[in-house]
């Protein structure tokens, strides 16, 4: 652990050599990293109170990596993307960690500066890679070789900023003069293969559309403006080329470039094509001069500090731009260029140079200003690779952080400020920033928080409620680690705290390790993992930890309730929403909805509590929701039938009706009021609703004390007491039309239904008829012997008008012409003999029954067309009531058409009377011309001749007789002259 790499040192020589040089006391075990989770233990706490329960906190720190920057040298910036970190420091070295295979490589990136155009090709770490975990280690200090290299440096050259593409391939990096502070020029490298930065052409500050040729100085004049922000199209990065690629400089113009890894590492080919100055931000009319010009003073900050490329449905790009106070959105063309110089760029209500948000400004421009003010746009889900952005965060130095959604699918593409909604600015909350803390330095956005780092402090702070939620120590984090040195400084002043509180040198205290200054965040936009990385090269990786779980309580606080719902993870937590919902809406006087989210709330309020809220509102409408809510809730929650809330529930609405229909009876009727009929009905269909939950006893006696005997009664129909219900309708108020409506209720049993069957028949025939016929479960049979025997058999003495034997037969058509009853052969003929009777008992005032029934088939086997009922009992009584058509059918049905033929021909002198018999014959004769067809021709034939032709033959009866009888011989023969 005591190693140099004086070896390495000398390969790279100067100032990178520090940046791998080993140092005494540093433990050199390698660190498994995953950017999935880690799951060893060095996974640490990261907050600050030593006793909070480790499974309530949201975030944690864990150490992941340790590089060092040199001696004397930092890490300046850091970027992450596709699973690699890569850190900037001021000695200008990228190291690049790559957490796939758990590898690491410097890129030496000051040799473009200095001219030298091969660098540095040397690792990180002798060996880095042999390793089977693939864990990290890279130690701090420098040795002697490298410290004298270090002091021939011609120049002091920095990494200034760096922008990781999303698919981590491609790598931007921006360096910096550290002795003077000016621009030192500008390169890529491909971050998963390249060891040393090639250059690329410097945006100059011409007019827009020009581009910088590939012949233009590879480091930039002391007037090309310097690169100050970055943007990557997400659909437009693989591992080869990264096309469309926004760049925004110190002068405050957005340019545009390709990348082209193809060139190769040592290749003569630069790997862009040039900028393209696309738009020009600085002429913004606010600070513009007369003829929109601009004088650059330097009393503003004219630098774009964040861009972001969001591509909707279609292809249509959006782009968000920041500036130090200004945030501009751009949107409606299908490239970035249409975009920016487009109609939804420039044009009427898009993007241009109005910005959407503006906030007070930060001073004048300058190194100081360079750092805190970043943009970030993300999908909240982590969706992955090809997710739309749905969220945005801008820090805005020290005013807070600007968090807000964003519509890139469904905006209007001519209306820029459609993108960005439900945007504010999250001030930093008391508390997290100190006045020792200074500005913040840099952001980093989770699914509910943002993460800000000061220089000595991380926070997370609730992107909803602004509030601070954890403050994290990154020191901590990396002495759990279980490596460290101590720094001779802590090493003096843990002495002396061990000399004063008498402890003995060298007792077992544990050793701090000087971690350094937060230095910035880096963010994996596409997988959402986010990265600490401090001053002395540490890298700890943001680990959360079921983030969601409060947040919830985040958009409840702003009473953004919508959002809370979605979020709850329970149903206690979505009652307690909507118990502050309906808090809410009584707070507005919207009585209504608060009743109906108290009802939702369920048992987080009591019922008695939300009872007297109303009462003293005198919202009496409210209270009769909740309960009716809450009670339907309560049974749709699968509550038992002696459930005493329930039934607590069902007592408060009786009484609440009962109230309001007294109320109603008291009050002076008016022409147009119908209010004591409406409280009527609401008490009853409180009562048919949720008269079971009642305590059946007590409900009953405070009805019929207050006189409502037939609400009782209702009560008694929904608790199943049929008898009861049946006997007040029928007995005591006579009221058939109640009596049927109890009759036809479902849950009213067959056998109860016939019970009362008679005598709701008696009380109102036609009604009662009208609730058999509707019945399906009703035994046609057994209602017809039960009900209708008597009524058949009675003379009119005992139904004069015919009422009942009328309904009777109504009834019974219905029965034989549904096919009821057909239990077995003895109960079918038992009904069509009744039905017959009824039929004939009803011929005068409606022969239409008989005659159907009879004629039409209804009385006969379907199968074998013998009749369901006694066919001599059915001819007498057809003739004794004058139906001769009915008795010639029942004969004819019974094969007697002789019988048949002889009272038409007795009935009437009309042949076509006698002629039907013919068609009777022919439905029973397997021949339309049988033999039984001839005989009765014959013998209408002799009974016209022994009437004296007083028939009434027509000359058509003659011509069709002639018909039958010439087929009649074709077919059969003359028969020896008997058709003659």
């Amino acid at each position: 652990s005591g190693r140099t790499n004086n070896n390495r040192s000398g390969e790279r020589g100067g100032g990178p050599a520090e940046m791998a040089s080993g140092a005494e006391g540093l433990d050199t075990r390698l660190r498994a990293v995953s950017l999935e989770g880690a799951t060893s233990s060095s996974r640490l706490s990261a907050s600050t109170g030593a006793s909070e329960d480790p499974s309530a906190r949201t975030f944690e720190l864990e150490l992941v990596a340790k590089s060092a920057p040199g001696r004397g040298a930092v890490a300046t910036c850091a970027a992450a993307a596709g699973g690699l970190v890569v850190v900037g420091t001021s000695a200008g070295i990228c190291t690049v960690h790559d957490f796939a295979d758990g590898s690491s490589r410097d890129v030496d990136c000051a040799s473009l500066a200095r001219g030298d155009r091969h660098g540095s090709s040397s690792p990180s770490v002798a060996g880095i890679g042999s390793d089977a975990l693939g864990r990290l280690t890279l130690a701090f200090g420098a040795s002697s070789s490298a410290n004298a290299a270090a002091q021939n440096q011609p120049r002091n050259i920095a990494v200034a900023a760096l922008w990781l593409d999303p698919t981590g391939a491609h790598c931007v990096v921006t360096l910096r003069d550290a002795s003077d502070g000016s621009d030192a020029g500008w390169g890529y490298f491909h971050a998963r293969s390249w060891r040393r930065l090639k250059s690329l052409a410097a945006p100059s500050p011409a007019r827009a559309g020009s581009v910088t040729p590939r012949s233009a100085r590879e480091t930039p004049a002391a007037t090309n403006p310097a690169v100050t922000a970055l943007g990557w199209r997400p659909d437009a990065c693989d591992g080869r080329v990264a096309r469309d690629v926004l760049v925004g400089t110190s002068d405050g113009c957005i340019h545009e470039m390709s990348i082209d890894a193809a060139c190769g590492e040592d290749g003569p080919r630069r790997p862009d094509k040039g900028c393209r100055m696309l738009i020009d931000l600085s002429r913004d009319r606010r600070l513009g001069r007369e003829g929109g010009g601009f004088v650059d003073d330097g009393s503003v900050d004219r630098a774009v500090r964040g861009i972001r490329t969001c591509v909707g449905g279609g292809g249509a790009c959006v782009v968000l731009v920041a500036t130090a106070d200004r945030l501009r959105c751009f949107t409606g063309g299908d490239t970035l260029a249409r975009t920016l110089q487009g109609v939804g760029g420039a044009g009427p209500r898009g993007g241009g140079v109005d910005p959407l948000v503006s906030m007070p400004s930060m001073g004048s421009r300058g190194e100081s200003n360079a750092r805190g003010f970043e943009l970030h746009a993300w999908h909240h889900g982590c969706g992955g690779v090809g997710a739309r952005a749905d969220r945005m965060a801008w820090l805005v130095g020290g005013c807070g952080v600007y968090y807000g959604h964003l519509d890139v699918a469904g905006h209007d593409p001519r209306a820029a400020d459609t993108v960005l909604q439900n945007h504010s600015l999250v001030p930093f909350p008391h508390g997290a920033c100190g006045e020792s803390d200074g500005a913040p330095l840099s952001m980093a956005p989770t699914r509910h928080h943002v993460l800000v780092a000061f220089a000595r402090r991380l926070v997370a702070v609730n992107a909803v409620t602004g509030d601070l939620a954890l403050d994290l120590d990154p020191v901590e984090a990396v002495n759990r680690a279980g490596g460290g040195i101590r720094v001779q400084a802590q090493a003096q002043v843990q002495a002396q705290a061990q000399a004063k509180a008498g402890d003995t040198p060298g007792s077992d205290r544990r050793e701090v390790e000087d971690a350094g200054d937060n230095a910035c965040l880096a963010t994996d936009e596409v997988v959402g993992v986010s990265f600490l990385v401090t001053t002395r090269g540490h890298v700890l990786k943001v680990v959360a930890r079921d983030e969601d779980k409060d947040a919830w309580r985040s958009y409840l606080a702003r009473h953004d309730f919508a959002r809370a719902l979605s979020h709850c993870r329970t149903a206690s937590q979505r009652e307690e929403v909507h118990c502050a919902q309906a808090e809410r809406a009584m707070a507005v006087n919207d009585a209504g909805k608060a009743a109906r989210c108290y009802a939702k709330a369920g048992d987080f309020i009591d019922a008695d509590v939300v009872v007297n809220i109303f009462k003293n509102a005198h919202e009496m409408d409210a209270l009769e929701t909740y309960l009716r809510r809450r009670l339907d809730l309560r049974e749709a929650d699968g509550a038992p039938a002696g459930d005493p809330a329930a039934r607590q529930l069902a007592a408060w609405l009786l009484d609440l009706n009962v109230a309001r229909c007294e109320d109603a009876a008291r009050s002076p009727p008016t022409d147009d009021s119908n209010d004591a009929f409406v409280a009527r009905g609401r008490l009853q269909h409180f009562i048919h609703e949720h008269g079971a939950r009642l305590d059946f006893d007590a409900a009953h006696a405070e009805l019929t004390r207050r006189g409502l005997a037939d609400d009782a009664a209702h009560l008694r129909e929904a608790v199943q007491d049929w008898d009861g219900a049946m006997r007040h309708w029928l007995s005591v108020r006579r009221d058939p039309g109640e009596a049927a409506r109890v009759f036809r209720n479902p849950r009213m049993p067959p056998d109860a239904r016939l019970a009362h069957a008679r005598a709701l028949f008696d009380l109102d025939p036609a009604t009662a008829v009208d609730a058999f016929v509707v019945d399906d479960d009703l035994d046609p049979a057994r209602l017809a012997t039960e009900v209708f025997e008597s009524v058949v058999a009675g003379d009119e003495s005992t139904d004069p008008r015919g009422a009942a034997a009328t309904a009777a037969a109504r009834y019974l058509t219905h029965a034989v012409t549904r096919g009821r009853g057909e239990v077995n052969t003895v109960d079918r003929r038992r009904l069509h003999d009744l039905a017959l009777r009824a039929f004939v008992r009803v011929y005068p005032a409606d022969p239409g029954a008989l005659i159907g029934y009879v004629r039409d088939g209804f009385g006969t086997d379907s199968k074998t067309g013998e009749p369901l009922y006694d066919p001599f009992v059915a001819a007498d009584l057809c003739e004794r009531v004058g139906a001769i058509e009915a008795a010639m059918c029942v004969h004819c049905d019974r094969g007697d058409q002789d019988a048949a033929l002889a009272l038409a021909m007795a009935a009437s002198d009309d042949l076509a009377l006698a002629k039907s018999v013919l068609d009777r014959a022919g439905r029973r004769s397997r021949s339309r011309f049988g033999v039984s067809r001839r005989d009765i021709w014959r013998k209408i034939a002799a009974g016209a001749v022994a009437r004296g032709f007083g028939a009434k033959v027509t000359e058509a009866d003659v011509v069709e007789a002639a018909d039958a009888l010439r087929k009649y011989e074709e077919t059969f023969g003359n028969g020896g002259g008997e058709g003659a």
